[in-house]
């Protein structure tokens, strides 16, 4: 179990054959694919990844999961909303204001609905944060930053996600760690990740 912050579908081309295990190595109980946020990002950002692109590499990156793990169920997670009020205010805070225009609610619906359609194209299991976490009157509470879960967003994810793993694949107590595996985003050419992986 390992996340990737910063990272985006561009980088996870590169990077899935490199943690990924063979099923002779590993029985791995599902894999998560969480991307979307940082990819809807707006030109110039350097996480920003076209729209189709995004698509695609999410049903490349599912392929390549199953290459390695035939019989072990992807899940794709949408990206969640962004609250660009609380964003702006926190990048204004942290002097960081190039920031907060690089991102919007309507980009990342755009984002979300494309990750749906590729769960679909490739016939993944979904779990729709997106759609579940605006369901809440108080979404933005979910969200620390406006961008990033707060303790109630993880913990509404976890929950969201355990509900998903019990009703389609079952009991997912047991997983293996994946530490360490691939640079801080920081440390990405995110143009060309495969410079950096």
């Amino acid at each position: 179990n390992r996340g990737f912050s910063g990272y985006t579908t561009r980088a996870a081309k590169y990077l899935v054959n490199k943690i990924i295990p063979s099923a002779k190595e590993a029985k791995v109980l599902y894999t998560t694919l969480w991307f979307g946020a940082n990819d809807a990002a707006f030109p110039p950002n350097n996480q920003h990844v076209p729209l189709e692109e995004y698509k695609q590499n999410m049903i490349d990156v599912i392929k390549m999961i199953r290459s390695h793990q035939p019989s072990s169920p992807v899940i794709v997670i949408t990206p969640p909303p962004v609250d660009i009020a609380k964003w702006s205010a926190d990048c204004d805070a942290l002097k960081r204001p190039e920031s907060s225009k690089c991102r919007s609610q309507e980009s990342v619906a755009k984002y979300a609905h494309a990750a749906m359609e590729a769960a679909k194209e490739a016939d993944a299991l979904l779990l729709d944060i997106w759609t579940l976490m605006q369901q809440d009157k108080d979404w933005s509470r979910f969200l620390s930053d406006g961008l990033h879960f707060s303790e109630e967003g993880n913990k509404f994810m976890y929950d969201a996600l355990r509900d998903l793993v019990k009703s389609k694949i079952g009991d997912a107590e047991k997983l293996d760690l994946y530490a360490g595996q691939g640079p801080a985003w920081s440390a990405l050419d995110l143009q060309h990740p495969e410079n950096s992986l």
